[in-house]
């Protein structure tokens, strides 16, 4: 059945697949653009997570990179607008938050010039969207302008559209936009996710998912005892540490999910570096710690870079409180514990203009008594922001933050083998084992749907009562 469905995705000029959570989407893509047998597929989705996906399935069915591109439709529609400013009206070649709303009016602007056009059909045979319900009204529009002069398929599941936290430009309407002006394709059927994993775990999803449809509540006292496990909360909340200790026991990856950034990096820190927190594309926190550090001078200079560390490894915050407070009086340290570190400091604080010694005094962070890195990723982006700022190529630490990022906006970030996350971070990726760890705060079918669907061998969810969706 995947065959005839993938045969028919490449063979339309325009359509919609319906494609539920494990069902086999990314499967049929990479068949399809198999199918293709001239020129080069464009393939947009919206998360990096997503384009690692796809490549790795492109990769998997041995397909020649020559043939398709994948890329986020925020990264393809900026570099589009940035080529040609002076036709998409772009002003902000690096937009930060609030400017990626120029983004798209800029880009469908530039597909609406007859050289643009030109310049995009030269490049693509056809184009491929991915987790479609997850469009805003303007990539929509975007996509919309492609479908004039290319072949165009989407494929998603309104059920899973979650990225609907921006009221000056939401998300589609499945019935309004998509069924308005894509013809329907063939619907995936078989949850290949967890035929071979788990055919009871997916039977019960199944039967999940037709509950959320209907607005009906999930009673998990009902659910299979060997494939769902339901954990009371407790109040002083250790039933999510334990639980994620007691899945590393288990063969597999494994991805603890809060619904907040904060909760999330939590639960990492009280599980001692076991686990380690996923970082959103944009890394706020490094943009951050990256523009205060450039005005920072003297004491301020080491209380900044000693927050930094403190954010990513246990006991620093602790450890170093003293001689933290000490800068930030502008006054002389009389801690004696970390001499060494004192010294690194002295020579942060003493430095001007220049982060040389900030990569040492990081460094020096880490050894602090029970020290452990729970957010990695933010870590190591610290030292490659600094190293980049170091070239000479950027005006600020910010500026080489933001460029550090971008790169990861191109090539996906690594995930680690035990993680803890957020569906928005996640939505499209599989693990072998799942905790869901404050099933309460997911209160809408959607951000639910995809937390529950992730795990492909077990799951685990932690409630206060044992009805979802109440």
């Amino acid at each position: 059945m995947t065959n005839e469905i993938a045969s028919e995705l490449a063979d339309s000029d325009r359509g919609y697949i319906i494609a539920p959570a494990g069902y086999g989407k990314t499967e049929v893509i990479a068949m399809a653009v198999g199918l293709e047998t001239e020129g080069k597929q464009l393939l947009l989705t919206h998360t990096h997570a997503g384009v690692r996906s796809l490549r790795e399935r492109l990769k998997r069915h041995e397909i020649s990179s020559k043939r398709f591109r994948v890329d986020t439709i925020a990264g393809w529609s900026l570099r589009l607008a940035s080529s040609y400013p002076q036709l998409s009206g772009l002003e902000a070649s690096q937009p930060l938050e609030d400017q990626w709303s120029q983004v798209y009016p800029a880009v469908i602007k530039a597909l609406q010039h007859s050289t643009i056009q030109e310049v995009v059909a030269i490049s693509y045979s056809g184009v491929y969207v991915d987790e479609y319900q997850d469009c805003t009204k303007s990539q929509h529009e975007l996509v919309m302008g492609l479908a004039q002069f290319l072949p165009c398929r989407v494929l998603g599941d309104p059920l899973q559209g979650i990225f609907d936290f921006n009221k000056q430009d939401p998300i589609v309407d499945w019935e309004e936009d998509v069924e308005r002006n894509f013809p329907a394709l063939s619907e995936l059927q078989e949850p290949w996710r967890w035929k071979e994993n788990n055919p009871e775990l997916g039977g019960w999803l199944e039967e999940a998912r037709a509950a959320l449809l209907n607005g009906d509540k999930i009673d998990l006292r009902k659910a299979p005892r060997d494939s769902v496990r339901w954990i009371r909360k407790e109040k002083h909340g250790q039933a999510a540490p334990r639980a994620c200790l007691a899945a590393i026991k288990k063969e597999g990856t494994v991805c603890a999910i809060h619904k907040w950034p904060r909760p999330a990096h939590r639960l990492a820190s009280q599980l001692g570096g076991v686990f380690t927190s996923m970082e959103e594309i944009e890394c706020r926190d490094l943009m951050s710690w990256a523009g205060v550090l450039d005005a920072a001078e003297g004491g301020e200079k080491v209380v900044e870079l000693i927050e930094g560390a403190a954010r990513c490894w246990t006991s620093v915050s602790k450890e170093l409180r003293s001689i933290k407070d000490a800068f930030a009086k502008e006054r002389e340290s009389r801690a004696r514990k970390y001499p060494q570190i004192l010294e690194a400091m002295r020579a942060v604080a003493a430095e001007k203009g220049g982060f040389s010694s900030v990569k040492q005094a990081l460094n020096a962070c880490t050894k602090v008594d029970g020290a452990n890195l729970y957010r990695r990723e933010f870590w190591q982006e610290m030292f490659r922001t600094i190293d980049a700022y170091e070239t000479g190529n950027y005006e600020s630490l910010r500026d080489a933050a933001w460029h550090i990022r971008n790169q990861v906006r191109v090539v996906g970030n690594r995930l680690d083998h035990r993680i803890v996350s957020r569906t928005l971070l996640i939505k499209g990726l599989e693990f072998d084992h799942v905790i869901v760890a404050d099933a309460d705060l997911l209160t809408d079918p959607k951000n639910l749907y995809v937390a529950l669907t992730r795990g492909s061998k077990s799951l685990t969810i932690i409630s206060d009562q044992p009805v979802l969706h109440r």
